[in-house]
């Protein structure tokens, strides 16, 4: 009678025991499969990344836009006023290049976060050298010629190559690369957004 009811016990404490391991493979996948739609390819986190890149992209192209217009001026001998007005909108893209590369630093994967910095740093470089430029330019404005920062602005160039083709690989990964590839609309939407912001000022 004893070993029935300790046979009794042993199978109910075993059926509890493969209950709870079901349970938590279950709640395993379940959390897998979550995870991968928040920051799959189509999942909102994903997309929001999208967005940043695209819009630090912008950012960074602005700003080396600006930085180009006041070399130009310095080189071409243009009026003061004209140097002091171009300088003025390079200032103003400089703070947004440092208002969008703080998400993606601060959100992307250490890979990207690791290039979008990089990038950050060369064009501080490249602002350096242009800064430099400006104030010898004010003080004697005489025609000047930006060798350095035409050097600088190479490196800026390279560190920007660099940082589209990590953030293409985590942004659309395999199936960026997969002809035929399945998406959702917004997802192409958004990857013909990516694609206008990658090839601005190639």
């Amino acid at each position: 009678m004893a070993s029935d009811w300790v046979t009794g016990l042993f199978a109910v404490v075993g059926a509890g025991i493969g209950s709870a391991g079901t349970m938590a493979a279950s709640w395993t996948v379940l959390r897998a499969r979550r995870e991968v739609a928040l920051d799959g390819p189509d999942g909102p986190m994903a997309t929001i990344r999208r967005m940043a890149y695209a819009e630090y992209l912008s950012a960074v192209d602005g700003f080396a836009d600006r930085a180009r217009a006041v070399v130009a001026a310095v080189e071409n001998g243009a009026p003061i006023s004209d140097c002091e007005a171009a300088f003025r909108g390079y200032a103003a893209d400089w703070e947004q290049l440092q208002r969008t590369c703080s998400p993606v630093v601060i959100a992307g994967p250490t890979n990207v976060a690791e290039r979008a910095a990089d990038l950050r740093g060369q064009l501080g470089v490249m602002a350096d050298e242009c800064d430099q430029l400006y104030k010898a330019y004010l003080q004697n404005p005489t025609r000047m010629q930006g060798g350095r920062f035409l050097h600088a602005q190479q490196s800026a160039r390279d560190a920007r190559s660099a940082f589209i083709a990590t953030a293409q690989a985590h942004a659309y990964g395999r199936a960026a690369l997969v002809p035929g590839a399945k998406s959702s609309s917004a997802s192409r939407r958004l990857a013909a957004r990516w694609r206008t912001a990658l090839h601005r000022a190639n």
